[in-house]
């Protein structure tokens, strides 16, 4: 007689069977989760950090563009300094030496992460020089309606007019034979916006005419454009007006006023989450009359990432050598570090102990979970680039 079914030893033996693969197929499918992941999170902080990198490039390349390299040794600059009473000589490029320590996540014990800050002095608000007339401290552009050729380019409307000058940012008016001088921006006012009632810029000081600056020319043909400072630097995010991740930190881009100072929090962008580090440091023209012997600012910036060196007097040493001299540098590089958004439980925690990024590798964490059953570290991209300063290679700096 032919037997129907399964008996009961046979249907216990297919079910488990078919448990150990379900359980095979699950751990299968997890440890392809996790790899899935891991590569998500590794991938997703690659692309911060080149973004990143392009973002600074190209501020970089920018950097004195329309502006100077250096107000104190720029000898088309008349007096050799920026008037109206800026505190400080104009930089092309300044740079702070580990100076946003503070705000490394547990800096207790990652006390060898020490971000720098860069500052970055350009005209960033268009690439054109402006034909005007200057009488004393009011600088006159030209109306929409004026058929001068030179008034060709100028602002057409008073949204772009305002876009492009705003107080207390730096004002370059320059003469017909390329002398120029910096003022400060205190008052803009677009009028009628016609040549019978112009846009003006009011200023906190006339130029100079004592170093060949043209009073009749000035007051015909001068050429003005906006200057300003960008600043990139690390921070705890509290002014995103959103909840804080205790462990993110960001990396903002900023716009500072003449004296240096910061303005309104719309002038802030925030260009990177998950920042760890970053490094920045220069390479110095050392060759007289612009030659072309070149060499690091920091003997040996690959090993310690620039100015981040174990010395603290032979880091700010450095610092001193790019902010005492910026038209001397010609290269910049900046190293940057960011971490995946999240931690992978089988990376444990490393705390930094030295500074030099290589002998950690790309998964040192610096970032702890907030969760026991979820310990681990989240990896870390570092990556660098080199920006030649286009704008800085002159013989008359001199």
């Amino acid at each position: 007689m032919r037997r129907r079914g399964f008996t009961m030893t046979e249907l216990l033996i297919t079910l488990l069977v078919a448990s150990f693969v379900a359980i095979a197929l699950y751990f299968l499918f997890t440890s392809n989760s996790r790899v899935f992941f891991l590569q998500e999170r590794i991938a997703q902080s690659q692309a911060s950090t080149r973004f990143v990198l392009e973002t600074i490039s190209a501020d970089l390349r920018r950097a004195g563009y329309l502006a100077t390299p250096n107000s104190t040794s720029d000898k088309n600059l008349c007096a050799g300094s920026p008037v109206g009473g800026a505190s400080s000589p104009i930089r092309g490029i300044s740079i702070a030496d580990g100076v946003d320590q503070s705000v490394v996540n547990m800096n207790t014990v990652n006390t060898n992460i020490k971000p720098d800050r860069v500052t970055i002095a350009a005209n960033f608000r268009s690439s054109e020089k402006y034909r005007a007339k200057v009488n004393g401290t009011t600088v006159t552009l030209c109306g929409t309606d004026d058929t001068h050729p030179l008034c060709v380019g100028s602002p057409t409307t008073s949204t772009a007019f305002n876009n492009l000058f705003a107080p207390n940012m730096f004002l370059r008016v320059e003469d017909t034979i390329g002398k120029y001088q910096f003022a400060v921006i205190t008052v803009v006012a677009w009028n009628a916006g016609t040549k019978a009632s112009p846009p003006t810029i009011t200023i906190s000081a006339a130029p100079s005419t004592s170093c060949g600056f043209h009073g009749g020319d000035m007051a015909e043909d001068a050429f003005v454009n906006p200057v300003e400072y960008i600043r990139y630097r690390i921070e705890t995010p509290t002014n995103l007006g959103c909840a804080t991740d205790p462990k993110n930190r960001i990396l903002i881009r900023e716009r500072l006023d003449s004296a240096g100072n910061p303005y309104s929090p719309s002038n802030y962008w925030m260009i990177a989450d998950n920042m760890v580090d970053l490094q920045v440091w220069a390479d110095l023209d050392t060759g007289a009359g612009g030659g072309d012997s070149v060499i690091p600012a920091n003997p040996n910036p690959y090993n310690h990432r620039g100015n981040e060196d174990n010395n603290p007097i032979a880091g700010a040493d450095e610092t001193a050598k790019v902010n005492l001299n910026p038209h001397l540098a010609r290269t910049v590089h900046v190293a940057i570090a960011i971490r995946a958004p999240s931690e992978v439980p089988n990376y444990a925690f490393t705390a930094r102990p030295v500074n030099n990024l290589n002998a950690i590798g790309e998964y040192y964490g610096p970032i702890t979970s907030m969760a026991l059953s979820d310990a681990g570290a989240a990896p870390v991209q570092t990556l660098t680039l080199e920006a030649v300063l286009e704008n800085f290679f002159y013989g008359w700096y001199y």
